[in-house]
């Protein structure tokens, strides 16, 4: 019998504008992407991250997913003046037969909040 369930991650992405494209990075993650403008940024983060939690899903290492990027990462990662935070929590159905597969995602905007580096995760 297939059973599903809900999995519940909370994630903080951080958006810098750099040159002419905006860097974005799934901080509690290390997920990365970028894109031409902040809703091109944040449709990619998305799909990268949902690539990286399917996959870590089917790989049966979901426990690893945590692999919060380090302070000295967040500071050279985003070293502008205009970064943006904003926190989504992002729901992930997950099938558990024949093996587990994440079959659907869904972020939920939590809250748009300040850049606070250092550090940034506090937030």
């Amino acid at each position: 019998m297939v059973q599903k369930h809900a999995v519940p991650l909370t994630l903080l992405f951080a958006f810098d504008e750099e040159a002419k494209a905006w860097a974005a990075l799934a901080c509690e993650i290390s997920v990365a992407s970028c894109g031409d403008s902040p809703e091109d940024a944040r449709k990619m983060i998305k799909e990268a991250v949902e690539i990286h939690v399917s996959s870590m899903i089917e790989l049966g290492k979901a426990g690893e997913l945590a692999q919060p990027a380090s302070a000295e990462d967040l500071a050279e990662y985003f070293s502008g003046e205009d970064v943006v935070a904003e926190r989504y929590v992002l729901l992930v159905t997950v099938e558990t037969e024949p093996g587990p597969k994440a079959t659907s995602f869904e972020f939920l905007p939590s809250a748009v909040v300040p850049y606070c580096y250092p550090p940034l995760l506090a937030a």
